[in-house]
């Protein structure tokens, strides 16, 4: 493994731990029982496996068929890796005494100098702790050959820990002054959900309290760290996008990849106008659309979409575009935990690589405001902003305090406010964007951005 890297099989967490992705590292495992220790470390094993690396798994008590089973119905084989001898399984039964436990290390060590591993992984090392833990002089010999294991021999080591609830570890409080990263599992509750958590508590170039992970089918291990503004390149290197409406174009100008747009209006008067307009741009720039829908399911969506713009005059053969250019999804924030909402939305903009992203429906996200819904709103938006991707987050008027912290938030805010006047309803649009005086849109400018959207659709702008 000299020439090659470890990998943890999340391309963030390979950045997070890089200065320990080469031989001569430990790396701890750690969690209590049952918060996946076994599982990732397997999957670790397959994705060093299909690298090239040659990977010693030791397993102390159960075995890993489960584990085995979980991962192959994710869409990763690692049958195959163990048929081929690029993983290699050695199962031992519990350790009750201190023999069975040194002959393991000397087993290890004995199979380090006459194989070509790359990766040990010793699951787990509690049982072996415990029966060597009376002993000082046997303990240091352990920790000795582990050294001697990961040093002389330039081998990687990963040591799963199984953590005690409700006090601390005393193999961890050893061992982990002899790692070079630390990784703890949690798994915890949230709203009836269960959520996976990791927390870095060494090893990482920046510290976070915790990070949700999940293990997806053929992807893998996928994390997705807090943002650093450092990381977020200018706006105005971004891509450039071009808006329908004169009015409009006047006091926006060009809209930059990586704003977010905020847009508001009294509940259950969705503005099929606005979503022709942003059809428009969509159109106008030959750009890529996610649609991320909590309220409609997607195909409602794009039936919504079809309607409004052939009740508006725009001709089938012009309509190809919402197929083309337009990815739907839907998601109901009800049944999913905010880390794991946060978790689908990255990954579903990372699969279909959008130009734009349009919320609809984020009013929904109201009965979970508190500062864990902030701290995940600002991240994604982050997110999206240092990929130079546009997002349009529309939404009910439902409190000042989800407006104040949406609008505050946003590059550009819209906000749609209708009155009775002669019998009929009259809107006007209330535009402010950042370091600009608002402006305020009537209906003749309505009327005059709603043609001008039109014109876009059918290429004529």
């Amino acid at each position: 493994m000299n020439n090659k890297k470890l990998t943890f099989g999340s391309t963030a967490l390979d950045r997070l731990l890089e200065h320990a992705l080469t031989p001569k590292n430990l790396v701890i495992i750690a969690g209590h029982h049952g918060t996946g220790k076994s599982l990732l470390a397997l999957l670790i094993a397959y994705n060093n496996a299909v690298r090239g690396n040659k990977v010693f798994y030791v397993k102390i008590g159960r075995r890993l068929d489960r584990e085995i089973s979980t991962l192959k119905l994710k869409g990763f084989n690692v049958d195959e890796m163990i048929a081929t001898n690029r993983i290699i399984i050695d199962y031992n039964k519990y350790v009750r005494n201190k023999m069975l436990a040194t002959t393991i290390m000397q087993k290890i060590l004995d199979i380090s100098t006459r194989q070509n591993i790359d990766i040990f992984i010793i699951d787990t090392i509690n049982p072996i702790y415990r029966v060597l833990s009376g002993d000082e002089a046997s303990l240091m010999t352990y920790y000795n050959d582990l050294l001697t294991l990961i040093d002389d021999y330039s081998k990687y080591v990963i040591l799963l820990v199984d953590l005690p609830r409700h006090k601390e570890s005393e193999e961890l409080e050893d061992l982990a002054p002899l790692a070079d990263a630390v990784i703890i599992l949690k798994k915890e509750e949230e709203r009836g959900f269960v959520i996976h958590k990791l927390k870095i508590t060494k090893g990482a170039y920046l510290p976070y309290s915790s990070i949700i992970y999940t293990i997806r089918p053929r992807r893998g291990l996928t994390i997705y760290p807090p943002i650093l503004l450092g990381e977020i390149p200018p706006l105005t290197l971004s891509r450039k996008y071009s808006l329908p409406c004169r009015p409009m174009q006047e006091y926006i100008g060009k809209i930059y990849g990586g704003e977010m747009i905020y847009v508001e209006y009294p509940v259950g008067m969705l503005p099929h106008r606005l979503l022709i307009y942003i059809l428009g741009i969509v159109k106008m720039n030959n750009s890529r659309l996610l649609v991320v829908s909590y309220w409609y399911p997607p195909s409602q969506v794009r039936s919504m979409f079809y309607d409004i713009l052939t009740r508006s005059g725009i001709e089938k053969n012009k309509l190809g575009f919402i197929d083309k250019n337009i990815v739907y999804q839907g998601y109901n924030p009800s049944s999913l935990s905010l880390d794991e909402l946060y978790s689908l939305e990255l990954e579903l903009v990372d699969n279909a690589n959008p130009d734009i992203v349009l919320f609809l429906g984020v009013d929904t996200h109201y009965p979970y405001l508190d500062k864990k819904y902030i701290d995940y709103l600002r991240n994604e938006l982050l997110y999206l902003r240092k990929r130079g991707i546009i997002s349009f987050r529309l939404g009910s008027e439902i409190s000042r305090e989800f407006t104040g912290i949406n609008a505050s938030l946003a590059d550009t805010y819209i906000r749609y406010v209708y009155r009775e006047e002669d019998g009929r309803f009259k809107k006007k649009i209330i535009i402010i964007r950042k370091s600009r005086e608002p402006l305020i849109i009537d209906e003749k400018i309505s009327d005059e951005c709603y043609i001008s959207s039109l014109r876009a659709i059918r290429g004529e702008e």
